[in-house]
């Protein structure tokens, strides 16, 4: 009796735009790895200004714990004397929110100034008006207490807009910001980091591109197959040919020219127990 072989065709290489593209996502993997390293370089670089601004550390590199103290002792002065600070700001914020607040001594000057022309002109026309200070004022005419009322008006409503401007203002100062070390914030604005996920999205958009390559490879690979299948139907192994070629196609997908070896055997096992 004869024998008869049954050939498994084997996988089919990878398309030269397969592995153009596979060869550019390595590519754009190798420069986010040196942007990684890039950036490392420039944090140590950073922490090393840090270090020569704050005034902290010795020749060295070692940290200076009397130097340390010292600021520390400042740092506490100055965060009482801004707590007092608030403190009064707040109060007088609160005052002005109630209409307690008592207005500026500039304010308190103009209005006695112009009191004393208002009483002048009112009396230059026989209007007049008794008093030191408009608040205990008034008029002995009708005309002359119509003019103080006016008067109080007015200044009433320029008192108001003072004390408004000061709730507008919040009744807080704002904190003194840092010196020296604000010149790190500026160096510090580009960081090789912000390119990693153009480049990412680049390199995931190689490995995307090459599946449509790859789907037809494998769907020309399971065409041989199924021919090899129907050239060897009398073949009494035709039942291990099938199973041998699913499991390469199996294998394929998953691990390569390897897998397809591995599953072609676990297949080709599976098949002739099927057949028995």
């Amino acid at each position: 009796m004869g024998s008869s072989k049954t050939t498994i065709p084997p996988p089919p290489p990878m398309s030269a735009e397969e592995k153009g593209l596979l060869t550019e996502q390595t590519n754009q993997l190798r420069t986010i790895s040196g942007l990684l390293g890039e950036s490392s370089a420039q944090n140590k670089e950073q922490q090393s200004i840090f270090k020569s601004l704050s005034g902290l550390y010795d020749e060295n590199g070692t940290l200076n714990q009397q130097k340390l103290a010292d600021l520390r002792t400042k740092t506490e002065a100055y965060q009482k004397q801004a707590d007092e600070i608030s403190s009064l700001q707040s109060d007088r914020y609160m005052k002005a929110l109630k209409g307690e607040l008592p207005v500026s001594e500039g304010t308190l000057q103009r209005k006695e100034k112009d009191f004393k022309t208002l009483q002048e002109a009112a009396a230059r026309r026989g209007n007049v008006i008794e008093g030191a200070a408009p608040e205990g004022a008034f008029g002995t005419s009708s005309a002359a207490a119509a003019n103080l009322g006016e008067f109080n008006r007015t200044y009433s409503l320029i008192q108001d807009a003072e004390r408004r401007g000061e709730i507008a203002s919040g009744g807080m100062g704002a904190a003194p910001t840092g010196g020296p070390l604000s010149y790190t914030s500026g160096a510090s604005a580009y960081s090789p980091v912000s390119l990693l996920p153009g480049y990412s999205t680049l390199a995931a958009g190689y490995g995307a591109a090459t599946q449509p390559y790859t789907d037809q490879r494998m769907l020309g690979y399971q065409a041989q197959l199924q021919q090899a299948s129907l050239n060897s139907q009398r073949n009494p192994m035709a039942s291990l040919l099938g199973g041998a070629g699913t499991g390469a196609l199996t294998g394929f997908m998953v691990g390569g020219p390897l897998g397809a070896g591995i599953g072609a055997g676990v297949g080709a096992g599976a098949g002739y127990l099927g057949g028995r």
